[in-house]
């Protein structure tokens, strides 16, 4: 390609707003040649809520690239366009499950005064919920509310004493809240429930350091550097649990250690807890439900194969997730619905062409009573 073409390339770009509630979402789509990747940005006035990538061929023409930027562009505007759809949709009924999945995503993408608004509805409607709880505190804590964050993580816990995740998060808030002490007591709950909890146990290390470095004279821990090596000895357990953390990065908490460089090692280790899967990995699990539900994508075959295809992909990865199978369980169930769909409309087609076809009458007068328990199944099973 020519040196001509090559800054047409790199030229190529895409912007326009998308209306989402009181606000304008501005989406902005650029290829980039020396990355050969077409990346979506969606910001919230200046602020960046997320950021997309598609991998671009290098052999393609600049019209091919063109077309793909357009149709990457498109898609994300889309998504945002779809999903103010079902917000306004789950407004006009009462589900505090779907109010709990749309905040989880709203959350991901960063918008969080809206998870919060989800959050806030999901445990009014079902107060009994610890999941929602956690969740709401996740939401404050992201708005920077932590005083209403700490309230809400310990009513969590108080319905859901059990949850690792809580225990963990409650730890997170008092961290930021500079509670140390407290803080590292929630970590270590955390991991007597889950004693494999790797995330927790790069929390603990985190805030054993940020204590070291910050708190070295507090009378209910131990010496700094008693705590120092306690930090890097979860670091270390850490890494033996989840085969992501490679050798070089654990190093590098060590080195920064050993130069007497905490607040380095802190960094070092949220790019470690960087690395590990997160709840917010199966966002399309939750975007696909709400889709299902409320923007009528249970109905595409294709969108249904492609997310029993994700599902079976995450579970090789992950067998050890009950969600997960619970989810390709409930997959399997809409494609069976939807097969059943298609079987009505066969059984009508026969008819519509011999009418006197016995056969298909009583196919069809069998088909849609036993049905009836079938679909009644699925949307006891949605709910």
């Amino acid at each position: 390609m020519s040196e001509t073409g090559v800054g047409v390339v790199e030229a190529l770009g895409l912007h326009g707003d998308v209306a989402f509630g009181d606000r304008s979402l501005h989406v902005q789509t650029v290829y980039h040649a020396e990355q050969e990747k077409i990346v979506s940005s969606v910001y919230d006035g200046g602020r960046l809520l997320e950021r997309r990538e598609r991998d671009v061929s290098p052999d393609f023409s600049v019209e091919e690239i063109r077309e793909r930027l357009e149709d990457f562009h498109r898609r994300v505007t889309a998504d945002y366009e779809i999903l103010h759809y079902i917000q306004q949709k789950i407004r006009t009924v009462t589900h505090a499950p779907s109010n709990n999945r749309l905040g989880l995503v709203f959350l991901r993408r960063g918008l969080h005064r809206e998870a919060l608004r989800e959050f806030t509805l999901a445990v009014k409607l079902d107060p009994e919920k610890p999941e929602y709880y956690g969740n709401l505190a996740r939401a404050l804590l992201a708005l920077g509310r932590d005083d209403e964050a700490l309230v809400a993580v310990r009513e969590a816990i108080e319905k859901g004493p059990n949850y690792a995740d809580l225990h963990n998060l409650l730890g997170l808030v008092l961290h930021k809240k500079k509670q140390f002490v407290e803080a590292i007591r929630a970590f270590q709950e955390a991991l007597r429930l889950n004693p494999r909890y790797a995330e927790a146990y790069l929390n603990l290390a985190r805030v054993l350091l940020a204590s070291a470095r910050e708190s070295t004279a507090e009378a209910e821990l131990p010496p700094v550097l008693t705590r120092v090596r306690k930090a890097l000895s979860y670091v270390r357990e850490a890494a033996q649990l989840s085969p992501v953390l490679k050798t070089e990065d654990v190093e590098r908490v060590f080195e920064a250690a050993r130069l007497q460089d905490l607040e380095k090692a802190e960094r070092q280790i949220d790019a470690l807890r960087a690395k590990l899967p997160t709840r917010d990995r199966f966002l399309y699990d939750h975007e696909f439900y709400l889709q299902f539900m409320y923007g009528g994508k249970g109905k595409d075959e294709q969108a249904v194969a492609a997310y029993v295809s994700w599902l079976q992909r995450e579970i090789e990865k992950h067998p050890e997730f009950a969600d997960l199978h619970n989810s390709l369980g409930v997959a399997y169930l809409i494609q069976a619905r939807n097969l059943f769909l298609k079987a009505l409309d066969e059984f009508r087609e026969a008819l519509r062409i011999n009418p006197d076809f016995a056969r298909a009458a009583k196919n069809l007068r069998l088909a849609q009573n036993d049905g009836k328990g079938f679909l009644i199944l699925l949307r006891a099973v949605l709910k």
